[in-house]
């Protein structure tokens, strides 16, 4: 729809559209400009749809603009929020080119009011039903069982096939290791097929149970087999003109780190976000954990430090961004999360007391700092 018209390449800025299949909003629609979230509501398909949101500086959760559509009036939200970005959008200055920016400025009820406006005159003038198909009844086909894979081995809803998630570091692979799965592939008697993700792995679908577990041996020595290994990055300052901190080379020590501990600790942490500046390409407000890289001033002379964020969310009207609790040294980092994971442990959960002591405890520096302490990775 969009890419037929003209004046949707005219808009201020960027114009982000999540569509998720569930609640669990994996698509983030809970922080996208214009949200979807598929639902059921008196026995008719349809979604739940939610705008105003993103990350980055200045950041907001999407509000909940209707409880229930019917699938055939998406695209009908689609232009009525184009239209308010094109007539209410900040032409002028880029920094706040964004739909969040008039939600600030209006405030909800308002701009919830326009909306409706808008809303209503694009279904008066326009004839932009859409038919939505379905394939098969996820709850009625998927199959009911519990396999222990750590979310690697995944039964698929058609009955009998599964999928292999494979999450290299970072989001980069060798040649060497995609060879050793693509070898692996071409053997198998039948077609399979690859799905990217949109947090930097990959899932390897239409497998049987079988040749799924010999997948997850060909893959061991590709991801380590513990959350925090799965973890995302933005691509950060060595390629981007605008980062500020090396933010892939600090994923790539962490996941070092962790690797020289026991299996318990390396499993305490959930996948963390990274980013390597404020704009939050690495999608840090929205993680349990999430780092985003900034400079200061220690005796004078600019250090690499990271923002450690709590206990964000994504997850359509439950969605919540990240406290920001302080700032630990670049350097410190690994170490830092590895006392982080042992004080989970014994706590069950993260406790945010907890971290801001040991927060406060890894910004402590002796007389004499190590040169190495102002350098990046």
């Amino acid at each position: 729809h969009l890419t037929k018209d003209p004046s949707a390449f005219k808009l201020p800025r960027k114009y982000k559209i999540s569509v998720s299949d569930s609640w669990k909003d994996s698509a983030n629609a809970g922080i996208a400009d214009l949200g979807f979230i598929a639902k059921e509501f008196d026995g008719k398909r349809g979604f739940s749809v939610y705008g105003g949101g993103g990350l980055g500086p200045n950041p907001s959760r999407s509000i909940l603009l209707n409880e229930f559509i019917d699938d055939k009036m998406i695209l009908y939200h689609v232009e009525a929020m184009k239209i308010l970005f094109q007539r209410e959008g900040d032409y002028e200055n880029r920094n706040k080119a964004r739909i969040r920016y008039i939600l600030g400025r209006l405030g909800e009820d308002k701009f919830k009011e326009l909306y409706k406006d808008i809303l209503q005159e694009v279904i008066k003038n326009n004839d932009l039903d859409l038919t939505v198909e379905y394939g098969i009844d996820a709850e009625k086909k998927r199959p009911v069982m519990k396999i222990d894979k750590k979310d690697r081995l995944l039964p698929q809803i058609q009955s009998g096939k599964y999928s292999v998630y494979v999450h290299p570091t970072g989001g980069y692979i060798s040649t060497d290791d995609l060879k050793s799965i693509t070898g692996f592939l071409k053997y198998l008697p039948y077609e399979t097929s690859i799905r990217l993700t949109s947090t930097q792995g990959f899932y390897i679908r239409d497998l049987s149970h079988s040749d799924g577990e010999t997948l997850l041996k060909v893959i061991e020595d590709i991801m380590p087999d513990y959350p925090l290994a799965s973890s995302v990055s933005c691509t950060g300052a060595d390629t981007c003109r605008i980062g500020i901190l090396k933010s892939k080379e600090l994923l790539g020590e962490i996941v070092k780190r962790f690797n020289d501990e026991q299996l318990d600790t390396k499993r305490q942490l959930p996948r963390i976000f990274i980013s390597g500046c404020r704009n939050s390409c690495g999608q840090h407000q929205k993680g349990e954990i999430g780092l985003c890289g900034k400079k200061k001033k220690v005796n004078g002379r600019a250090m690499p430090f990271y923002a450690v964020f709590l206990n964000g969310l994504a997850e359509g009207n439950n969605t919540r961004l990240g406290a920001e609790m302080g700032d630990v040294p670049a350097k410190k980092i690994p170490e830092f999360l590895v006392a982080v994971a042992k004080s989970l442990k014994n706590a069950g959960g993260i406790d945010q007391k907890e971290v801001s002591g040991l927060i406060e405890k890894y910004n402590v520096f002796n007389s004499d700092i190590p040169e190495d302490m102002y350098l990046d990775y």
